[in-house]
């Protein structure tokens, strides 16, 4: 219990930033490579999968419940990978008003 009270304690001095802007160059530079990194992974994985899903779902009369939780999945997906792609550009275009401009 000390340990988890102690890492609480520290957790909550780290400082936080309302905006890209307040960031630090180094925070922007790991958020940004790992955002990059997460949208690119879901991107395949979408691209894999999406060609998949529609001649499945061409060649069936019907859906079927499997087929409707597999669109809502790949669905999220693109969320997520919408997400961490404008998490990415969000870093990439602070890093570059701060240093290349």
């Amino acid at each position: 219990m000390k340990l988890f009270n102690a890492i609480k304690s520290l957790w909550s001095k780290l400082p936080t930033y309302k905006t890209y802007k307040e960031m630090p160059g180094w925070l922007l530079t790991i958020t940004g490579l790992g955002s990059i990194f997460v949208a690119s992974y879901y991107g395949w994985v979408l691209k894999e999968a999406l060609p998949m899903y529609y001649e499945a779902g061409s060649k069936a009369n019907e859906l079927g419940a499997l087929g409707v939780f597999l669109g809502v999945l790949l669905a999220c997906i693109f969320v997520l990978t919408y997400v961490f792609g404008q998490q990415a550009l969000a870093c990439h275009k602070a890093i570059q008003e701060r240093y290349f401009k």
